[in-house]
């Protein structure tokens, strides 16, 4: 029996953008968050305020975004309000980076946008349970939506008059063809004071 041997850890979630915005007034803080989330192979930006953080997205899109509370200034809330707010951004997800708690905090965060809490000072098991919870309710409502409706398009008959307006008209027989029936029938000579016009006879 082998002893001493730690459990295998589930992977960090396979985010296809791998880059995350950490944004606090408090160095610690995101010194801590930052060498946690660079371990799960993310790039990593860090801003000290809610207002650096708007002026960021306006050429930025990170895979996730960190948002402390207190803040001098614009705070967590105001700051998720207005990014939400904004449908250029409104997509990317919003994590609450607080040591704020309760059901009364965490109600709110969500019904601002915020789709999880990460409370300090964070773990590495407080961190993947986070992006463990985002991977539910994504692939949750993924399950919810409808499936593509096929449209059946019935073939349309064309109309009778349409057909004989585009057929071809028959070819015009060529010169060679007239000489050739000319020389073949020759011409009947007109008798004088005989008529020969339609209805003779």
């Amino acid at each position: 029996k082998l002893v001493g041997i730690p459990p295998a850890e589930p992977p960090a979630r396979p985010m296809l953008n791998k880059t995350a915005l950490i944004v606090d007034d408090s160095r610690t803080a995101c010194q801590m968050l930052r060498l946690m989330l660079e371990r799960e192979a993310f790039q990593v930006d860090v801003l000290g305020s809610a207002e650096d953080a708007l002026g960021y997205l306006q050429d930025h899109r990170p895979g996730i975004i960190f948002m402390d509370h207190l803040m001098p200034g614009m705070d967590g809330f105001q700051a998720v309000k207005e990014i939400k707010g904004n449908p250029a951004i409104s997509a990317i997800p919003i994590v609450m980076y607080t040591s704020k708690s309760g059901e009364l905090y965490v109600g709110q965060a969500h019904a601002l946008g915020a789709v999880d809490i990460l409370p300090k000072p964070p773990t590495r098991d407080t961190l993947r349970a986070v992006f463990r919870r985002i991977d539910e309710r994504a692939a949750a409502v993924q399950q919810e939506l409808p499936p593509a409706r096929e449209i059946a398009v019935e073939p349309v008959e064309p109309d009778v008059a349409d057909v004989f307006e585009r057929a071809p008209a028959e070819p015009e027989p060529e010169p060679l063809v007239l000489r050739a029936v000319e020389r073949a029938v020759p011409a009947q000579p007109v008798q004088p004071g005989t008529d020969a016009g339609p209805g003779a006879g």
